[in-house]
């Protein structure tokens, strides 16, 4: 029985992220905040606070979406009316996440050097997890970890992506912009992978040293013609 809902869990993961980059609605989630109402605002941040301190307590395939409800207050209708399941709420909650990391630059700071953004959000990926150990901890030890990773994989592809294409969408292709974003997302997310899963302590400069050598888009763009 613990096989097959583990099965069952996973391929819901699958199917996640499998219609992800098809559906509308994690751009509207993310992207356009600022026009959801207030109501809708209210009902995200308390599933947000409750969904993180849940996480604190207990793995992720001990979570359910009944007791994240009961906790933030809301109806099990609501939730579903905005989310599949958890595994698409986890998607949203780290698309929170990576825009929070956003927050402390300007969008010229965005736009105008590429290489200091994704070195950035490197490095506030690295200080979310130091400040976040138990959180850490319970999705590290979780027989689901190689599933969350690939999922958090996703959403910071997604954003890479979307980074990339507002800088160089005249001299670089679809596939291109593609293929960069994934190049570089799977260098930051495989090597954090690396640390999590051999328990290694992750130096801030270490990894900032070992990820940005690989950022220099200002001087390959160019190279990259249609």
């Amino acid at each position: 029985m613990l096989y097959l809902k583990e099965s069952q869990e996973t391929e819901s993961a699958k199917r996640i992220l499998s219609n992800k980059n098809n559906s509308s609605v994690f751009e509207f989630r993310g992207i356009m905040k600022e026009k959801i109402d207030l109501r809708l605002q209210k009902t995200y941040i308390a599933l947000h606070t409750n969904f993180k301190q849940l996480l604190e307590e207990k793995r992720f395939e001990e979570l359910t979406v009944n007791e994240l409800c009961e906790r933030s207050m809301i109806r099990r209708s609501t939730f579903y009316k905005h989310f599949t399941d958890k595994y698409d709420y986890f998607s949203f909650f780290l698309q929170e996440i990576t825009a929070s990391f956003r927050d402390s630059l300007s969008s010229k700071e965005i736009t105008e050097d590429v290489g200091s953004y994704l070195t950035h959000m490197c490095r506030e990926l690295v200080r979310f997890i130091k400040t976040n150990e138990r959180l850490v901890q319970n999705i590290k030890t979780s027989d689901l970890f190689s599933v969350l990773m690939r999922i958090m994989l996703d959403e910071i592809n997604s954003d890479f992506y979307r980074v990339l294409t507002q800088n160089y969408q005249e001299t670089m292709t679809k596939s291109q912009l593609q293929g960069t974003a994934a190049f570089y997302a799977g260098g930051m997310i495989n090597t954090l992978f690396q640390y999590l899963k051999q328990n290694s302590p992750i130096d801030e400069n270490q990894f900032i040293d070992i990820i940005t050598p690989h950022f220099h888009l200002e001087k390959t763009a160019h190279k990259m013609q249609r």
